[in-house]
């Protein structure tokens, strides 16, 4: 078989990833609340939700998700929060949104 048949034979990039719901995208670090990482670590956390849309059904579980890759003065900055019972806990636009006025 020439390269090109076996290149044919090889199913589409991402041909599979919907049925598994796993793509090779590799957790975000952890964020710490320094404004210059933000637009990356925000970026690659909404990747990572999308590229494993089973595991993230609402968005209580997404925000949740964010929250657990906070660190240090972010994580502080969460507290209140879940503290609260936040309806923002349950939004995950609004939370963005909130993270980004903190830290964007």
């Amino acid at each position: 078989r020439s390269g090109r048949q076996r290149l044919d034979a090889l199913p589409a990039p991402g041909a599979d990833a919907p049925a598994s719901g796993k793509y090779p995208v590799a957790l975000p670090e952890k964020f710490d609340g320094a404004p210059a990482s933000f637009p990356m670590f925000l970026a690659q956390a909404k990747l990572y939700i999308q590229g494993r849309a089973r595991n993230f059904p609402d968005d209580r579980t997404k925000v949740h998700f964010l929250i657990s890759l906070l660190k240090d003065q972010a994580a502080k900055w969460a507290l209140p929060l879940l503290r609260q019972d936040s309806p923002l806990l349950a939004d995950y636009g609004g939370f963005c949104n909130l993270l980004e006025a903190a830290f964007g």
